[in-house]
């Protein structure tokens, strides 16, 4: 009994050796990188499809999508899958909510499914559409391109589609065919016109879709023809500009046929004219189109004709006028004492009827609360915001840049201005210049330059007067009179006025500079001399002599004159200065001075220099002005 056992045991093990195993059928699976995902309507998403083979499966599989929602149209979700990316287009018109959808991948007998749940959101934002051109030259069996710039608002969702309309458009050799591309928010529409599209000028539409969302934009093709003639476009068809602001239309013509002329340009329409309430125009072909602070928002047709004889040629342009507002630091400055506050106004300039509640707000490295920052405050009352300023004590002393911000809406604008944190008794000194002033009685008025050694710390205004002599005071007889000045800056000058009974003589004065309750002082001296003396730079064209010719001028040169530039011998150019080029003549001495007469004369075509008395003059060529010495 065991032997027979084993016998069957072991005829049971070898048939199992002597069998084939089943073949392993390939396949694969299919799965998405994410179940769910939300896109707006007019939008497009994408999901990556996960497709794995099994047994070495090879195949290709073709995807479908389904679902109750799935179709062509806009209120339908359409699919493709290129490199296993599905792209999925939802509609402008399919409503918001959560759609099931089903893709399948399918090779062969192989089947496999995977679900995918979409949810469709409200298509959000704006967007404008706006042609760079009004109108394009383009030849027949020629092409050419025209820019459509896509401005989107900071809320945009959506993908645009661009299609361009138009009785000429479509395909063969009497139409323009049109395709497009986009990128950088710029659609760049091709434009190719049939070998047999007859001269003309052709309407052309081009219209962005996203979502609810349609915008639009207008041109032409002129397709010229044998006959001289020409076309105009602009560079924008729609112009945005917000009232009591600016922008430009430029114009272009388009000369074909043997055209040469240059035809004479305008702008007309309803709003155009002067005023407030209306649209200015500026130029002849770039035209800047001036927007009055009281045109209210609207959308608004402008007209731009080109005339050449019997030529005349005209298109529509758009100008979009909408409300806005600016504002306006009434001061750009204001000191205040550290500790202590100040006030300046804002004011608020609405246009195109704008009425809406701003609000300012400020900002700026010192604003802030405590005692080392700028607290800054506003009241509202007839467009003007009072600001007050109330600076902490121990705000060091300096100026400080704060920002206003207006803020209405989507709207916001911006004013500077500047605090200037005083602080007292800082000390400074002061130079005057020249040291010595010779002013002869009935001259023109002379100056004093003081040039201000300014302390870091010393930031608000210095004020200097005259003083030092009994003499000085308010101008009138006999009195040497010095206009008190008040500065920021490191430089300034300040204006003598000299009676004309102030006696010869030397007056020394004396320049006394404040600031705070520290002063500072410089001295110059004043030599009132006679009538009739002048200063080393004095000229006849300098003191008013220039055409005045055959006349005859006696003038005193003082002593120790100082030589300056001249030009020509014996007959000098007007701009030569008087004592200077006695000299020269031999009239008078360097050392001693004196007087002399001059006569004005025509000028001359060229003047030859020369070396004479010590003294060099140099060549010149034609000059307006001339004198010589009697």
């Amino acid at each position: 009994m065991k032997k027979i056992l084993a016998l069957f045991v072991g005829a049971l093990f070898l048939a199992g050796c002597g069998s084939n195993p089943e073949p392993k059928t390939p396949d694969f699976t299919l799965s998405t990188d994410s179940s769910s995902l939300s896109i707006a309507a007019g939008s497009s998403g994408t999901v990556a499809l996960k497709l794995e083979p099994i047994n070495g499966f090879t195949g290709t599989p073709t995807f479908a999508i389904t679902g109750a929602v799935v179709g062509t149209s806009t209120d339908k979700i359409s699919g493709s899958v290129t490199n296993k990316i599905l792209t999925l287009n939802v509609g402008s018109g399919v409503p918001t909510g959560a759609y099931p959808l089903k893709v399948t991948a399918t090779s062969g007998t192989l089947v496999h499914n995977v679900d995918l749940n979409i949810t469709v959101t409200a298509a959000t934002g704006d967007f404008t559409l706006n042609g760079t051109s009004s109108g394009i030259v383009i030849a027949a069996g020629a092409s050419g391109t025209v820019d459509f710039n896509v401005v989107p608002s900071a809320e945009f969702s959506g993908v645009i589609k661009l299609t361009l309309t138009g009785a000429i458009v479509g395909t063969g050799s009497d139409k323009i065919a049109v395709s497009s591309t986009f990128s950088s928010n710029v659609f760049t529409a091709t434009l190719a016109v049939g070998a047999n599209v007859p001269a003309g000028v052709y309407p052309i539409t081009a219209t962005g879709v996203s979502g609810g969302l349609n915008k639009t934009a207008n041109f032409t093709v002129t397709v010229p023809g044998s006959t001289p003639d020409f076309a105009i476009s602009v560079n924008t068809t729609n112009l945005t500009i917000e009232a009591a602001s600016s922008d430009i239309v430029s114009v272009n013509v388009t000369k074909f046929g043997g055209f040469t002329d240059t035809p004479t340009l305008e702008i007309t329409g309803a709003i155009i004219g002067t005023g407030e309430d209306k649209i200015e125009i500026l130029g002849n072909n770039s035209f800047i189109l001036l927007v009055g602070r009281n045109v209210m928002p609207g959308v608004y047709v402008l007209k731009v004709t080109a005339t050449s004889g019997s030529l005349v040629h005209s298109l529509d342009f758009t100008v979009t006028v909408v409300a806005s507002f600016y504002i306006s630091a009434i001061s750009s400055t204001v000191a205040v004492n550290a500790g202590s506050s100040g006030n300046l106004d804002v004011e608020l300039y609405p246009s195109g009827g704008f009425s809406n509640a701003v609000n300012l707000a400020f900002s700026g490295d010192q604003v802030g609360t405590g005692a080392d920052k700028i607290a800054v405050s506003s009241t509202f009352t007839n467009n003007i915001f009072a600001v007050t300023l109330a600076v902490g004590a121990n705000v060091p002393a300096g100026k400080y840049t704060i920002i206003a911000t207006g803020t209405s809406g989507s709207l916001t604008r911006e004013t500077n201005f500047t605090v200037t944190v005083l602080s007292a008794n800082v000390p400074f000194s002061f130079v005057l210049s020249p040291a010595t002033i010779t002013y002869a009685l009935g001259n023109r008025t002379p100056f004093v330059g003081i040039t201000i050694a300014r302390p870091a710390s010393l930031i608000g205004a210095i004020d200097l007067v005259l003083e030092g002599d009994p003499r000085v005071g308010p101008i009138g007889a006999g009195k040497i009179n010095g206009a008190a000045v008040s500065t920021t800056s490191d430089s300034a000058s300040m204006k003598l006025t000299i009676d004309a009974a102030v006696p010869i003589g030397t007056y020394n004065l004396t320049v006394r500079g404040t600031s705070g309750s520290y002063s500072s002082t410089s001295t110059f001296t004043l030599n009132v001399v006679a009538q009739g003396t002048i200063t080393f730079f004095d000229a006849p064209l300098f003191l008013g002599l220039r055409g005045k010719n055959g006349q005859q001028f006696t003038f005193i040169c003082p002593p120790n004159i100082s030589i300056s530039s001249i030009w020509g011998t014996d007959v000098y150019t007007d701009d030569s200065r008087i004592c200077s080029a006695a000299v020269h003549a031999g009239k008078i001495t360097k050392l001693a001075g004196g007087t002399v007469t001059i006569e004005i004369s025509a000028g001359l075509s060229s003047y030859t220099g020369s070396t004479r008395n010590g003294v060099t003059s140099r060549d010149y060529e034609a000059y307006s002005g001339s004198y010589s010495f009697k």
